[in-house]
């Protein structure tokens, strides 16, 4: 069995499709542009998802997704939903339980961004969720290829990440 890529689309702190290198600046986070709702996805929707969910969103859009059982998705993270949790957590030690906002919470969950990108794009195949730091490429990389070559079934794969000043 021999694995392809079939389609590849970026979003960077350069904006779509542009090479990293030399980009960005290090401050809270490293900031890329916003991208801009892809037309497939709910407004609602967009306004519930992290900035992670919302870049990974960017990329899988333009991919002209199968939404059907065989294809899976895999999602990495190596530092998870940083800027979700770090502003739940500000919010729960300023306000308590009772204002710590849901809506935060759910966010900071690592598999949140695969269960966006499942409810958007009507994917209803496996999904898993890698967060393993610096080794969070290659493990996903590993696993989603293991799934291609072993079930013969194609894979969406998608990682997405910010950094802040704790991880620089």
């Amino acid at each position: 069995m021999r694995a392809g890529v079939a389609a590849a689309h970026t979003w960077t702190v350069g904006g779509a499709d542009v090479d990293l290198a030399g980009l960005g600046e290090v401050d809270d986070f490293v900031h890329a542009p916003d991208p801009p709702k892809p037309e497939a996805v709910p407004a609602n929707s967009w306004r519930r998802m992290s900035r992670i969910a919302r870049f990974a969103a960017a990329c899988v859009a333009p991919l002209g997704v199968p939404a059907d059982e065989t294809t899976a998705l895999f999602f990495g993270t190596g530092a998870g939903e940083f800027s979700s949790t770090a502003s739940f957590l500000r919010t729960f030690i300023a306000k308590g339980a009772a204002g710590a906002s849901p809506l935060l919470f759910q966010n900071s969950v690592h598999n949140a961004t695969p269960g966006h990108l499942s409810m958007i794009f009507g994917l209803r195949g496996p999904s898993e969720t890698v967060c393993a730091g610096g080794m969070t490429s290659l493990r996903l990389l590993e696993r989603a290829l293991a799934w291609v070559t072993v079930r013969g079934l194609p894979a969406i794969v998608v990682a997405a990440d910010e950094i802040g000043r704790a991880h620089v």
